[in-house]
């Protein structure tokens, strides 16, 4: 039976898409060497992987491959450095026209309107963004206590009716869980009613349960001396 190379083209893709980000927001700046071996490394991956990435950045004209010497990221022409400024300038001045439309107070709090009757407020963002620190923070902890690295979990389960409606894919972006392909991060629904459920109507459930207590070790993390600075980094999206 052949292997399925599913994974082999997450991966592509999973690296494809980071690279392409940082050199767009320029994160990586024109002539900014790309080493397979570095990036294979950070991605878990291999070279083989890293220059398939390389080969698709190289094909819409954000790599340049040397032969014998690696690959960099591309340096525009004037003409074309001119031009993408040019675009970029109008872009951003579309968004902010459109984005300014939708600003109202609501009594002495500006906000953004989504939708009638719905909108964001800056007090919202600050919630997600400390939410999301200390999510990011515990599970960067947690892998650091038990050797592990990103690559090495096999599934992110998110809980809750929280978890239930966030997108896998937006949660793996702004860091909320593990940089992991999409497949392996599954909403859990209510995962804590649902084994109260089974502990009260199954002994055997019940038993299970608390054999994985001798399994599990609890890491505190509020007395951590570095907790409070690796939260601040966090913060971002």
């Amino acid at each position: 039976m052949a292997r399925s190379s599913k994974p082999t083209i997450d991966r592509t893709s999973q690296i494809y898409r980071a690279l392409r980000h940082a050199i767009m927001e320029q994160a990586l700046s024109p002539g900014a060497k790309l080493p397979e071996d570095a990036i294979g490394e950070r991605f878990g991956a291999s070279r083989t992987i890293v220059r398939h990435a390389l080969g698709q950045l190289a094909a819409e004209g954000l790599v340049e491959l040397r032969r014998n010497r690696g690959a960099v990221v591309a340096t525009p022409a004037w003409e074309e450095a001119r031009d993408i400024f040019d675009i970029r300038l109008s872009l951003e001045r579309l968004v902010m026209s459109r984005l300014a439309g939708r600003l109202a107070m609501i009594g002495e709090e500006r906000v953004f309107m989504l939708h009638e009757g719905v909108y964001l407020a800056q007090r919202d963002v600050r919630e997600l963004q400390f939410a999301k620190a200390a999510i990011a923070t515990g599970w960067r902890i947690l892998l650091e206590e038990a050797g592990l690295a990103a690559d090495d979990v096999k599934q992110v389960l998110l809980a809750g009716s929280f978890g239930s409606y966030l997108s896998p894919k937006s949660a793996i972006r702004i860091g909320l869980v593990p940089d992991v392909p999409v497949s392996r991060v599954v909403a859990a629904g209510n995962v804590a009613g649902e084994g109260a459920k089974m502990a009260l109507l199954s002994v055997r459930e019940r038993a299970a349960g608390l054999a994985l207590l001798e399994e599990v070790r609890y890491v505190e993390l509020s007395d951590r001396p570095d907790f409070n600075d690796r939260f601040i980094d966090q913060l971002g999206f």
